[in-house]
């Protein structure tokens, strides 16, 4: 039975300072918080099969979404706005995938005649300069490497296996996506409905004005992204053909595909052109490709990310980086990917269930 706030403290209890003790209340509500978040990642973790897979899907979504209500606005059926939709999508990702594969096909001998000469000229400055390095080291080491090739070659033969096993993994993780990003566009509000209905009655207001600003800023994010990732292509692209690196429209659609993780994606699928410059055109033009990357990445972070995105879902660059980096240590690629949107999206909830609605940060 909760006691009278009119009576006093008992003797020890009153000994301790106030605000030790709203310090002590505090970090237990944090400790429990910290270990329920704890709990939900461990799940995560040990269903990464399903839960990356719905993350994608949610995505998707998210990305589809505008398109779809474009197409009910013009009172398409909703069954035919999202075939139209995922038609669009699978006919954009084969004609990508033939274009890269056609100019790696074709470039890829001149590549080759490339690397060769880097290796003959690194060879020729480790016969000027050996530096611990001669032809009989270099033999040694040869030998060495084909040495543990045939003694690891049942690990090689496992690793294949496994290599197999993630192919699997991919197609069935893309099944899923696809079958989730398809169940929401149909009938997400229902779903969210009902999960909200699961939470006692004097939380649902708050839970629900806190999952229409996250859905807010998640249905932002995918479009944003994408239209940054494609400014990022195309720019690096051109400089890449510009001074006539192989695999310019490759190196393109990979920095597209790195950019859709922000800052560091771009930086790090642009190094690829960097060395492409390197082995291709020699250091001038490598540095000219470095030169392009930091320019194009400043360009994004400074004045197109917040020129798109403006209020709705601004975070400060060096938690960008943080989030990317947290991700990657926990889920690799993966993690990466879906660092900075659910940081977004948390931030937009937390925003959204303090003030009670979502009206705000939706303007």
């Amino acid at each position: 039975m909760p006691s009278d706030p009119s009576t006093p403290p008992e003797p020890a209890v009153a000994s301790i300072p106030h605000g030790l003790r709203v310090g002590a209340l505090y970090a237990g509500c944090l400790l429990v918080i910290t270990a329920a978040v704890a709990v939900v990642g461990v799940l995560v973790w040990y269903l990464a099969a399903i839960v990356v897979p719905a993350l994608l899907g949610l995505l998707l979504c998210a990305l589809l979404m505008p398109f779809c209500r474009m197409l009910l606005r013009h009172h398409w059926p909703r069954w035919a706005a999202i075939a139209v939709a995922w038609l669009l999508i699978l006919v954009l990702i084969a004609a990508l995938a033939t274009l890269v594969v056609q100019q790696t096909v074709a470039n890829w001998d001149e590549l080759a005649k490339q690397i060769d000469a880097l290796f003959v000229a690194i060879q020729s400055a480790v016969d000027k300069h050996p530096m611990g390095f001669n032809k009989a080291r270099v033999g040694e080491l040869g030998e060495q490497i084909s040495e543990w090739l045939q003694e690891h070659a049942q690990d090689i033969g496992l690793q294949t296996w496994i290599a197999g096993m993630g192919a699997v993994r991919i197609i069935t993780g893309s099944v899923i996506a696809a079958l989730v990003s398809i169940f929401l566009l149909l009938d997400g509000a229902n779903i969210w409905n009902w999960i909200v209905r699961l939470f006692p009655r004097a939380a649902q207001p708050r839970l629900d004005a806190a999952g229409h600003a996250g859905w807010h800023v998640l249905v932002e994010f995918p479009r944003v992204q994408v239209m940054v990732a494609a400014f990022d292509a195309v720019l690096i692209g051109l400089g890449a053909l510009i001074i006539g690196i192989p695999l310019a429209l490759p190196v393109a659609t990979l920095v597209f595909f790195g950019a859709l993780i922000p800052i560091v994606g771009a930086i790090s699928t642009g190094l690829v052109a960097v060395l492409l410059a390197l082995l291709a055109k020699g250091w001038g033009s490598a540095a000219f490709m470095l030169v392009v990357v930091l320019v194009v990445n400043q360009v994004e972070s400074h004045i197109l990310q917040p020129l798109l995105a403006g209020n709705a879902f601004r975070i400060h660059p060096l938690v960008v980086v943080l989030a990317v980096v947290a991700g990657i240590s926990i889920g690799g690629v993966a993690g990466a990917f879906f660092a900075v949107p659910l940081v977004a999206t948390a931030s937009a909830m937390v925003t959204a269930a303090k003030r009670g609605h979502a009206f705000e940060l939706a303007q």
